[in-house]
């Protein structure tokens, strides 16, 4: 005869020792994360303004939003730093540099945004990009080619032509 009660028992005892011996799997964290405030110049929280996090070494940008205590909060960022930190709303803009965060720790930067009318001049500069540093196929096609290519109608399927790598379907 079958006893179901030693079965029973027996299972249980199984799964006990088999718990027991398992231990516990602990990921191994990488990264660090970073909470703050933002403030006015009267200690009033500011809903919804940007942060910018950024390393400055890699480039890497995290953006965060703030409640409506005025709390932000990123998590993820790399270890170390320096990290430069902006934040900006309607009232103003206020940063933090050389900001730098340890292993499996947030960091904690309070911002207050002064009165915007402190800004006085914005420069935006910019400089063409490296063209020897772009991968992957293309042409390129000077005036010079443009305004010998012969051409009836001017059309832009022409130029595409001296491209081998578009099809051009002369029925359309």
């Amino acid at each position: 005869m079958f006893n179901w009660k030693t079965l029973a028992g027996g299972a249980a005892v199984s799964i006990m020792a088999s718990a027991a011996i398992v231990q516990s799997a602990d990921a191994q964290v990488t990264t660090s994360s970073m909470r703050g405030q933002i403030t006015d110049e009267n200690g009033s929280a500011i809903s919804g303004a940007t942060v910018v996090i950024r390393h400055t070494p890699s480039g890497t940008v995290s953006t965060a939003t703030t409640n409506t205590a005025g709390v932000y909060s990123a998590r993820g960022l790399r270890v170390g730093g320096p990290y430069t930190i902006t934040a900006t709303s309607a009232d103003g803009a206020a940063s933090a540099e050389n900001v730098f965060l340890q292993i499996n720790e947030t960091g904690a930067v309070n911002l207050s945004i002064g009165d915007a009318r402190t800004l006085d001049t914005i420069v935006v500069t910019g400089a063409a990009g490296d063209t020897t540093l772009q991968t992957g196929p293309r042409s390129s096609f000077g005036i010079e080619t443009i305004e010998s290519l012969p051409t009836i109608s001017r059309d832009i399927r022409d130029i595409a032509r001296l491209d081998p790598l578009v099809t051009v379907d002369a029925t359309n």
